[in-house]
């Protein structure tokens, strides 16, 4: 399990991938296309993605990371 650490705010989000022994961060627009690209570098049954309650901003994250999860049964 791998966890990536996100910082939200009103207009983008910096994720940081653990990479070697550190992390390695990526810059993106809080918006639908780049929320799309960020999703499409994640390996789900991997990665964990943590982030701050930062009010609203985080939202449309949250609800297109819930979307993409896989529920296994």
């Amino acid at each position: 399990m791998e966890y990536i650490g996100i910082d939200i705010a009103k207009s983008s989000f910096v994720a940081a991938f653990p990479k070697d022994q550190g992390y390695t961060t990526c810059t993106y627009k809080n918006d639908r296309i780049d929320i799309e690209i960020f999703l499409g570098q994640l390996d789900k049954s991997l990665h964990h993605c943590v982030l701050e309650a930062s009010g609203k901003y985080g939202s449309l994250l949250v609800e297109m990371l819930l979307d993409s999860v896989v529920i296994k049964s």
